[in-house]
């Protein structure tokens, strides 16, 4: 009977400190609009990620341009989306805050404008250091204001209310603790061992799933980068590292306490 209620409390121990360990991980990325501002701009700082921003922007501006400007441009596009790089870094600040913005106004289905205009000037100005014939000024005033609208449509608020959900059971990451926690007391009680010995079993559990982030934090990216097109896998790269890195970091952290447990319940003498 002990065994198998052991057994019993050692299976949801398991789920319970998986989903704790994943969700705390997102959490941390994307668990907030201030965590989603610092996730940004840390990934803007990688050049390949700023590159691929910056590749689009130039895009865009040479999209409105006139025909005949852009095809009186002598500077190899390698160079203009460099450039244009280096400006994507210079304003990751007002940038990440944008994204942060434009999180909570999706999340709270509320109208927002986002002013990025500051960035694109100053990207316009740089591809005008590089080449003269691109105009360094943008177009009206208008131009670098992105516009949110709250949306009553059925489709849209079925959207918002699947990711409000995604977001709390994001931000329940220590509730799935608490339960693990709650289970590793059960299982103590129930073990036929006493006092430390009787951690021996969550120590097992903590070791196990930790071990399994690991794994799968070091594989899925790697398999699912497969599908990503060549010129995308910079960018890709390192937003999956963005949350490898926290998720390895949780891991590593359960696999060390349960490392602890299991050689102190072995160490240890009742």
């Amino acid at each position: 009977m002990r065994f198998t209620a052991k057994i019993f409390l050692s299976v949801i121990a398991f789920v319970s400190i998986l989903m704790a360990l994943g969700t705390y991980a997102v959490n941390q990325k994307l668990g907030s609009a201030q965590n989603t501002t610092a996730t940004v701009n840390s990934m803007l700082q990688n050049d390949g990620v700023a590159l691929a921003v910056g590749t689009a922007v130039v895009d865009q501006l040479l999209k409105d341009a006139k025909p005949k400007d852009v095809a009186a441009i002598n500077s190899p596009r390698s160079v203009l989306n460099k450039a244009a790089a280096k400006a994507v870094q210079r304003y990751s600040d007002p940038i990440s805050v944008a994204a942060g913005k434009t999180y909570d106004a999706v999340l709270n289905n509320e109208s927002a404008r986002i002013n990025v205009r500051p960035f694109l000037v100053a990207t316009a100005r740089a591809l005008h250091a590089v080449e003269p014939k691109i105009p360094g000024k943008i177009g009206s005033g208008d131009a670098g204001i992105i516009v949110i609208k709250k949306d009553t449509s059925r489709n849209h608020l079925a959207m918002v209310k699947a990711l409000t959900k995604i977001k709390q059971l994001v931000n329940m990451w220590w509730l799935f603790l608490l339960v693990a926690l709650g289970l590793f007391i059960g299982i103590s009680v129930v073990d036929k061992r006493s006092g430390v010995g009787a951690w021996r079993w969550p120590g097992y559990i903590l070791f196990v799933t930790g071990g399994l982030w690991l794994l799968l934090a070091s594989i899925l990216p790697k398999l699912a980068s497969q599908k990503v097109a060549l010129d995308k896998q910079d960018v890709f790269n390192t937003a999956t590292g963005a949350l490898d890195g926290g998720l390895m970091a949780a891991a590593t952290g359960a696999i060390l306490v349960g490392a602890i447990l299991i050689v102190v319940s072995f160490v240890v003498r009742n």
